[in-house]
């Protein structure tokens, strides 16, 4: 008996993993949605530099105190238990940020989670170079840099507000008009939705 219609994976990087296992696997991204995700709320952004996110991660320590040791302050949040960091909250918390960092549990990964809840509440998404970035663009959607770059990227787009807006506000037309969760549901019923398949409910 099968038990299972399609499978499809969130990122690229999976894609080409399976695919390296004989498995042609279709790549459906992470989609937005508002209530999940939260929006711009126009609030003023007095939160230089957040993270958010497990900080029991030791990879994810060490470059936090490499950005505190470099000048940076980042105000660096993590607590599963926190209502605080959920829901409502959350959204006001990243609607005063103006940079919001991803900071992975092992080099080139993508956090989609993490890149559309900073881009759906237009803070900047500052990330490590990703392996495999799609469906977001470095330089259009988020600022890639190296951890030995990071803190100058962060500088520079604190004090250049124009050039920081141009990224968020491309970030943000993309989640919220392209990249919705009601597209990639779709595409999902698309895949199971064909001959010989019989969706259950």
């Amino acid at each position: 008996e099968r038990h299972v219609d399609v499978v499809v994976v969130s990122t690229y990087e999976r894609k080409l993993y399976l695919a390296e296992q004989g498995l042609d696997v279709p790549f459906v991204p992470l989609g937005y949605d508002p209530v999940t995700h939260g929006s711009d709320r126009k609030r003023a952004r007095d939160i230089d530099v957040l993270f958010l996110g497990a900080l029991d991660v030791p990879r994810r320590r060490s470059l936090l105190r490499r950005l505190k040791d470099d000048g940076v302050s980042v105000r660096a949040l993590g607590d599963w238990s926190d209502a605080r960091l959920w829901g409502e909250d959350r959204s006001e918390l990243l609607n005063r940020t103006k940079i919001l960092l991803n900071l992975p549990r092992h080099p080139g990964m993508l956090s989609g989670g993490r890149m559309v809840l900073g881009m759906a509440n237009k803070a900047l998404m500052l990330a490590e170079p990703i392996f495999e970035p799609r469906p977001y663009v470095p330089g259009e959607h988020y600022v890639s840099a190296a951890p030995d770059e990071m803190a100058d990227a962060i500088r520079r787009y604190l004090d250049d507000e124009p050039a920081r807006e141009a990224i968020t506000d491309s970030a943000y037309a993309f989640v919220t008009t392209e990249l919705t969760m009601t597209h990639s549901l779709s595409r999902i019923v698309e895949l199971a939705v064909k001959p010989g398949v019989e969706l259950r409910t």
